[in-house]
């Protein structure tokens, strides 16, 4: 953390100092959006106070869930962009036919470029399933055409709906969960060394007591025998 420290003030330096010479150069100008990492070391301060400690646990779940859905994004762009050339052979010759006859059965605009190409058919299947945005107003139509068809809607239904979101979900609930065990780990850490960090002043202060005590004894007893002769 210190070095992330060093590393995110550093740089906010280096974008002060180039601001007055090259500030309104767009290529370095964008740049100036990696200032606002500053605010992460909140993070830090976030986990030695008690009364954001339900702030930071819901925060480190967060953090320790990216990295999940950095690949689960990966991996349903790959599903959906492998239905989607399923659908733009199979699928958009039946909407060019339907969009040819005198009354076309879409009532959305985008129907005839709905699967078109691969890129507009991950928008339309982005759309319906994984938004879960206007199903109807372009499927319900080539299903009714065409009953076949619902094969490979179902399927894209099925296993990116029903299977991988959910899987998905599993995933970062898990990762949430390995997080919290984590932060409790940590926590009994800190109490441990805490207690023996506390037990050894204890005993030195304990040890300390003992020489006192020990001392005055033998200065008392020392008086004593002096007395005595």
């Amino acid at each position: 953390m210190n070095f992330f420290d060093f590393v995110i003030v550093g740089m906010d330096s280096l974008f002060a100092l180039l601001d007055p010479v090259i500030g309104n150069m767009p290529n370095v100008t964008m740049f100036r959006i990696l200032r606002v990492m500053r605010a992460l070391r909140f993070v830090r301060a976030v986990r030695t106070l008690v009364f954001f400690r339900e702030l930071y646990v819901i925060m480190n779940g967060f953090f320790s869930a990216m990295k999940a859905i950095v690949w689960a994004t990966v991996l349903l762009t790959a599903v959906l962009m492998l239905w989607a050339v399923v659908a733009v052979e199979a699928i958009h010759p039946i909407i060019v036919d339907l969009v040819s006859e005198e009354e076309s059965p879409f009532d959305d605009s985008r129907a005839p470029r709905a699967f078109s190409s691969v890129m507009q058919a991950m928008l339309t299947f982005t759309g319906q399933i994984v938004a879960s945005d206007a199903w109807g107003d372009v499927t319900i139509p080539i299903i009714e055409a065409e009953p076949w068809t619902i094969i490979i809607f179902g399927a894209v239904l099925v296993t990116v709906n029903l299977g991988l979101m959910n899987l998905i979900l599993s995933v970062i609930v898990g990762k949430a969960q390995q997080a919290r065990a984590e932060d409790v780990a940590f926590t009994l850490q800190e109490k441990e060394e805490e207690f023996a960090k506390t037990k050894k002043e204890l005993n030195a202060a304990m040890r300390g007591i003992g020489r006192g005590w020990k001392s005055n004894y033998d200065t008392e007893r020392a008086s004593g025998w002096f007395r005595y002769k």
